[in-house]
């Protein structure tokens, strides 16, 4: 984002400006905690802004006001500060299966999927609707698309990008952006 020392309006959340966040990354400043997101160009991992990792450059960053847009735009969550975690509590059932997303980005969970996990599908939805404002399908395929996004960004062709990230067509992958993004 390049605007300096400006309220960054996104959607219709307004953010702090780019120089209080960065200030606030580099401090860990906990009340920023649930503000804001940061994306680091360089690895493709997006953190909270207390996370204990190395801290990027400025030029290196991106802000969002939450996971599902830093998701959208094809980041990893950061294992050190599990962004996705609320607060950092993430139950011992589910990280098993975040993991294994965080591994293969393109797989496909169908509910009898995780019950031969052991694990509910309507207890994993509830989760991730308290949590995160979304279904865990949702999460999914925003992880899905955001795999796809990285590729387009790395020179893959679309279709080659949509089949890669577990879409059975460019249309199915078309609707999933649609729904995804609004």
């Amino acid at each position: 984002m390049k605007q300096k020392n400006e309220e960054i309006k996104i959607m219709d959340k307004t953010l702090p400006d780019e120089k209080t966040m960065y200030t606030a990354l580099l401090n860990k400043d906990s009340n920023f905690e649930g503000i804001f997101f940061v994306g680091v160009k360089t690895t493709g991992i997006f953190c909270r802004p207390t996370c204990r990792a190395r801290k990027p450059r400025q030029e290196n960053v991106e802000f969002f006001y939450s996971t599902r847009e830093a998701l959208i735009h094809s980041y990893r969550p950061c294992k050190i500060c599990n962004p996705l975690g609320f607060k950092g509590d993430v139950p011992r059932w589910l990280k098993p299966v975040l993991e294994e997303i965080q591994d293969n980005p393109a797989i496909r969970l169908k509910d009898s999927d995780l019950r031969a996990r052991g694990i509910d599908p309507n207890r994993i939805r509830r989760w991730f609707k308290q949590n995160h404002g979304m279904t865990f399908q949702a999460y999914l395929r925003l992880i899905r698309i955001g795999n796809a996004f990285g590729k387009i960004k790395n020179g893959d062709k679309v279709i080659e990008a949509a089949f890669d990230s577990a879409y059975e067509s460019l249309s199915g992958f078309t609707y999933s952006f649609k729904k995804s993004t609004g």
